[in-house]
């Protein structure tokens, strides 16, 4: 995998998986090197079974002298599912890097060559915080099983910036051979660390100060579901750059963490008008923590530039927004980015008298922070405020979009945070998520008509992540597709066939209230007729449970957040059938999770509760096998039946 320079730390963490690999004392000025007849006529590589494709090949050769780094890929196609490999993406961040000297070509299997002659198309990827994402991206020549396709590239920087370097020596494919050099910049201090290369395998420093790193046949990362981000389970090398050699990790957290400080103090400052805000969204008679959430709303009352569809650059323009340099800049201008959002908050907050403090986050949706790296980047991206409360810490992020009060997003729970100070600041963990902060209920009073087809009310609701999620997504679309995008979902759920018509309009735009949805619904029940007999499956509504192909695990298991679906389901019958003897309530619980079915009799009906949470969001390879046993269980539990028979003729009471 390339060089992931520290400015596109984050935003790149999984972009540039796809991007390829280079060779080190090839320049990009060489030829291109040599074929090996063998690699040419290769079917399979013993060491990769299955695999569509491998890197015969990659290497790096880096100056952060000179700011640039040239790239070298050369890939061996085996399958035509492999031919995917044949359309590049090189990721690039706008402004911070450029791409140049792009050149490629295909050698097919009988050796013949076709030269790419394009050029690289730009596209945008990501736009948010202010960074803007860009790709180029071009497709190789006549790709085919068996063919071979290299291409060279260079990525240039300002050499005067010294970035974060990581190395990343596993890669999306398995890897035959792999060169990596640095040349480190001037006399400054570079240091580095490694995980996962194994036994025996570690960088080397030159006495010229050149770092290099060779490895072979090296495998690729496993196409395990679940998995944790590639950051964490991959083999790399970290490089970073002090201002002296074996930097004191808690001196430069210090350091950087009043670095911080000395900033939101500033944009916080003591205004007046900041304090009169204050005093008339929460006057001082409420109660603490109504005041408190009267603050919170007034925070997420400001307009949040870092959401909803990006902007052009000329449409920027025209609307003339300055940058907001204080908390009483956002006040007067009534928009901001996120982290001038949870700043003007953490003034609201102080104004009115609570002891409220910003708190730089790692966010787990892309790496795990780990303060050995001297990488101030790791903690940039991401801040929420901490406020004393009744004598209680309780973390909140006002400039999360619908985040409710006394929430955070599921990338910001559960992480070590540096909660900034004059001293320069403390390492702290954030709150993390319980299954009761992620809620999925889902509640029907359904009709059995004489055909046996089901039809009425299903009211969904969901509380917590889940309508964060919801309300998120729906932000980007119009009322019809957000309609039409959520009745999709819920008929996911549904047997084969069925329909819903969402009824009500949701509530898109709130935040501490649940997402709450009515529909009206007709489907055939899940099940089989013969004769007389009816079966019908206890669970009426699918969940996508975990379902895990592989039988042997490589990484931990981890999931975003932890979660709960429950399912009440009233079913009323028609005069002619009854039930016969229900099935045994399900009631297991484990380490993992819980999962709870029943089926109770009522006067001409019957009455459907299922209940599944998962508990946890990260667990150890050694628990694969139960973890994958609770799932597996609770799948089977959900084909459980009831039997349904008919009576007969109905009375002629019964017909009155």
């Amino acid at each position: 995998m390339p060089v992931r320079r520290l400015a596109l730390f984050c935003a790149l963490a999984s972009a540039f998986v796809l991007t390829g690999r280079a060779p080190v004392n090839a320049k990009l000025s060489d030829p291109w090197q040599p074929i090996d007849p063998a690699d040419l006529a290769m079917k399979t590589e013993p060491l990769a079974p299955g695999a569509q494709a491998i890197y015969l090949y990659r290497e790096i050769a880096q100056d952060d002298n000179l700011g640039y780094a040239d790239y070298y890929i050369r890939i061996k196609i085996l399958t035509d599912e492999g031919k995917k490999w044949g359309n590049v993406e090189i990721p690039y961040s706008s402004g911070q890097a450029n791409i140049s000297n792009v050149s490629a070509r295909t050698i097919h299997p009988d050796g013949a060559i076709s030269i790419w002659q394009g050029k690289p198309l730009d596209q945008t990827v990501v736009k948010a915080r202010g960074v803007k994402v860009l790709e180029k991206t071009f497709s190789m020549p006549d790709v085919e099983a068996g063919s071979i396709i290299e291409y060279k590239y260079r990525v240039g920087w300002d050499r005067d910036l010294l970035y974060r370097t990581t190395w990343h020596v596993t890669g999306d494919l398995f890897t035959r051979k792999l060169n990596l050099t640095i040349n480190p910049y001037g006399d400054s201090y570079i240091l580095y660390q490694w995980q996962r290369l194994g036994q025996g395998s570690t960088p080397i420093r030159a006495g010229d100060g050149t770092i290099s790193y060779t490895a072979q046949n090296v495998p690729g990362v496993e196409p395990e579901e679940f998995r944790p981000p590639d950051d964490v389970i991959e083999a790399k090398i970290d490089f970073y750059y002090a201002d002296a050699p074996n930097k004191d990790a808690n001196k430069y957290w210090k350091g950087i963490g009043k670095t911080w400080n000395d900033s939101v103090e500033k944009f916080v400052g003591h205004n007046s008008a900041i304090r009169d805000e204050a005093n008339g969204v929460a006057p001082a008679g409420d109660p603490p923590e109504t005041r408190l959430r009267k603050l919170y709303a007034r925070a997420q009352q400001v307009r949040n530039l870092s959401y909803g569809p990006e902007k052009t650059a000329v449409e920027i323009k025209a609307e003339k927004l300055k940058d907001d340099a204080s908390a009483e800049d956002v006040l007067k201008n009534g928009y901001g980015y996120v982290t001038d959002i949870n700043l003007f908050f953490v003034a609201l907050a102080r104004a009115a008298g609570f002891d409220a403090s910003s708190v730089r986050v790692s966010e787990r949706a892309d790496f795990f922070f780990n303060p050995r790296i001297l990488d101030a980047r790791q903690l940039e991206y991401a801040d929420v405020v901490l406020v004393t409360l009744n004598g209680q810490n309780i973390f909140l992020d006002p400039a999360a979009a619908h985040c409710a009060f006394g929430e955070l997003t599921w990338e910001e729970s559960g992480v070590q945070s540096l909660k900034l100070d004059s001293s320069g600041g403390t390492f702290i963990t954030t709150t993390p998520s319980k299954s009761s902060d992620a809620v999925t209920a889902r509640s029907a009073t359904l009709q059995m008509g004489a055909d046996g087809m089901l039809q009425g009310k299903l009211v969904v609701t969901f509380s917590g992540q889940e309508a964060m999620d919801h309300r998120q997504s729906a932000d980007l679309q119009d009322d019809v597709v957000r309609r039409k995008t959520l009745t999709d979902e819920v008929t996911s759920w549904l047997s084969v066939g069925a329909t819903a018509t969402l009824t009500n309009q949701p509530d898109w735009a709130g935040s501490d209230s649940p997402l709450r949805a009515e529909f009206d619904v007709r489907m055939k029940p899940v099940g089989a007729t013969s004769g007389h007999l009816m079966l019908i499956a206890e669970t009426f509504f699918g969940t996508a449970l975990p379902e895990f192909d592989h039988p042997l695990r490589t990484y931990p298991i981890y999931f975003a957040y932890p979660w709960e679906y429950h399912d009440d389901v009233t079913l009323t019958l028609p005069l002619l059938l009854q039930a016969g003897d229900l099935p045994a309530p399900v009631d297991r619980s484990s380490p993992f999770g819980i999962y709870q079915l029943s089926c109770a009799s009522e006067p001409g009906a019957l009455h459907f509760r299922r209940a599944i949470t998962l508990s946890g969001i990260y667990y150890d390879v050694q628990y694969f096998g139960p973890l994958k046993d609770f799932f597996d269980e609770a799948r089977h539990a959900d084909q459980q039946q009831v039997m349904l028979h008919a009576t007969g003729a109905p009375s002629a009471q019964a017909r009155q």
